[in-house]
């Protein structure tokens, strides 16, 4: 086994998710200042620190349900802040990148995800959240 308890474990994971913190931000800004220059309909989304938008939506995409998975999860309240900060971080970010794929892959996972958790609220709301994220996309012309 590459990891062999689990106290290590959760330190790779968390770093995956805490490192998409930054690169969640640049894509932030950068869709901010590049719609400002072109206009939203010709922005081509962003890709922050990666080559592609769609590379930088499979990596938000891998953090998105991490960070998901640990506000269900973890007790204490401050983790779970974070936890949610920086799911929401990544979905804006998520959204600003205009992958259409990762918006699909986002609502499989959002319905698994609440067919495991469907008595808590967590992904019920996740599930309707990105319902709507991709029928937004589909009715601003983006997602075609």
């Amino acid at each position: 086994s590459l990891v062999t308890n689990r106290r290590l474990a959760d330190c790779l994971i968390n770093a995956v998710i805490i490192s998409a913190i930054p690169v969640s931000v640049i894509a932030i800004v950068e869709s901010i200042i590049g719609i400002a220059k072109d206009g939203f309909i010709s922005f081509e989304g962003a890709s922050a620190t990666f080559d592609k938008p769609y590379t930088l939506a499979i990596f938000l995409m891998v953090s998105l349900s991490l960070s998901a998975y640990f506000v269900d999860v973890r007790r204490r309240k401050a983790a779970k802040a974070l936890y949610a900060v920086t799911a929401a971080l990544n979905f804006v970010a998520l959204f600003f990148t205009m992958s259409f794929w990762a918006f699909g892959a986002l609502v499989i996972g959002a319905i698994a995800f609440s067919a495991q958790k469907i008595r808590h609220a967590s992904g019920v709301v996740l599930l309707f959240l990105s319902i709507f994220a991709y029928f937004l996309l589909l009715a601003s012309g983006l997602a075609s």
